[in-house]
């Protein structure tokens, strides 16, 4: 008689654009919550580090940046991540496996070094990031993708039959058309979710969840802000397929702080 497999689960968090003055009781939430339910694999999707000191939105010398410190900047995501990783560390017998997919905000350091690296090169990296440092981490640098038990990761994804490879969007079946395979990023401030059979009777399925914070963001505008909030969790993985259920912020708030 055969023994059951263990059902492999991911647990998935969106982008939380952490910097200095905003509220992070969330992602020792989250962590808590992670804990107990003791996923097999943590993806931790980008955009940790928001890095407004380092926006190229802004003209240099604008009031935007009035305030704004790189070293603070880091030294708040790092504090977050700290506090998302000790229960984590603290749990007995839980090692799971942690994925750090960088986000076009982290990415943020490596474009600032490439339009000054005489005097940045050495100065400003990624070794700032805690994450990267990391033995137990798996950090995947911007736009790279990995895959995990059949489903592709990344920050987000770029239309591979464009010849300008830009951003992929549209419906979720536009995506999964292009794609052709179960995929999961964040980056945009909504959640969509779909799904298509194959041929085959194989299901692949479509995840975009791109916002797990409390504060809003300010280039929104007052009616840019009513969006879903949370980390996303898939139980019975299996070769692109699996279960989604949505574990909002205000859920995680109310019962694992």
């Amino acid at each position: 008689m055969k023994t059951a497999r263990k059902p492999v689960e991911h647990v998935w968090i969106p982008d939380t654009q952490i910097r200095p003055g905003v509220p992070t009781s969330h992602v020792v939430a989250a962590a808590n919550y992670i804990v107990e339910k003791k996923p097999d694999t943590i993806i931790v999707g980008g955009d940790w580090f928001d890095l407004p000191s380092l926006s190229s939105y802004e003209k240099p010398g604008s009031k935007f940046f009035e305030g704004k410190n790189l070293q603070e900047d880091l030294r708040s995501g790092n504090l977050s991540w700290e506090q998302f990783r000790a229960p984590i560390r603290k749990a007995r017998g839980y090692s799971p496996r942690i994925v750090f997919l960088e986000g076009n905000h982290e990415y943020r350091m490596e474009r600032a070094i490439s339009q000054d690296p005489t005097r940045l090169e050495g100065v400003l990296g990624r070794h700032q990031f805690l994450p990267y440092n990391e033995e137990d981490v798996q950090y995947v640098p911007f736009l790279d993708m990995v895959s995990i038990d059949g489903i592709l990761y990344s920050h987000y994804f770029v239309n591979p039959q464009s010849l300008i490879r830009g951003v992929l969007g549209g419906s979720m079946d536009n995506r999964l058309n292009k794609l052709k395979c179960s995929f999961t990023q964040g980056h945009q401030q909504t959640l969509i979710t779909g799904s298509q059979y194959l041929p085959t009777g194989r299901r692949i399925r479509g995840l975009v969840a791109g916002a797990f914070y409390q504060h809003d963001e300010e280039y929104a505008g007052p009616q840019g802000h009513n969006y879903w909030r949370g980390i996303c969790y898939k139980h019975e993985v299996n070769d692109g397929d699996y279960d989604l259920m949505e574990v909002s912020l205000d859920y995680l708030l109310r019962n694992w702080t």
